[in-house]
């Protein structure tokens, strides 16, 4: 549970810093982490993803380093 608290944290201070990429990252994994019941964290991350807007492809998302 306190890792969907600390990606929701994450979510919100890339937004606030303008990097939406990683903003939606963070707000994704916070929103899986939450899964298992936490509804508060659960809430504040799908708040946080609107906020962010519409999300890219996963693919983007979790795109490695060649």
């Amino acid at each position: 549970m306190k890792q969907a608290d600390i990606h929701n944290f994450l979510a919100e201070f890339y937004l606030d810093s303008g990097d939406r990429g990683k903003a939606r990252l963070h707000g994704i994994i916070a929103k899986e982490r939450a899964e298992c019941g936490y509804k508060p964290a659960f809430e504040r991350a799908e708040e946080l993803l609107v906020a962010i807007g519409k999300p890219q492809p996963p693919a983007i998302l979790y795109k490695t380093k060649d």
